[in-house]
């Protein structure tokens, strides 16, 4: 029994073309830069001649990874205009704290 070429899959490609595809014949999935692969990245001919996951699981989809890269850009931003703000809050009361002290030794 062979199996037929494996499906291409939106955003990525597969590694390991052949001719022909034998039972047990393994072939890998890789996701296009800016995409991450979900479900299993190989897939094995089985018996049938049908491709299936070769860990179990659902079959090897690649979706853009932007929206985990935006949150985590917009969580940076936001620690360091906190970090920011803080600073700047505690050098306007030293500041101001740290004159009155000093004016207060002098008189």
């Amino acid at each position: 029994m062979t199996c037929t070429a494996p499906a291409a899959i939106p955003n990525g490609y597969f590694v390991g073309a052949k001719v022909t595809y034998a039972v047990n014949d393994i072939i890998q999935y890789v996701c296009d830069n800016h995409y991450v692969m979900s479900g299993s990245p190989s897939v094995i001919c089985d018996t049938t001649g049908v491709w299936l996951p070769a860990s179990g699981g659902s079959m090897p989809e690649c979706s853009i990874s932007y929206f985990s890269n935006v949150w985590f850009i917009l969580l940076i931003t936001l620690v360091g205009f906190i970090t920011i703000i803080v600073i700047i809050v505690i050098l306007i009361v030293c500041y101001k704290y740290g004159c009155k002290c000093q004016t207060d030794k002098e008189g």
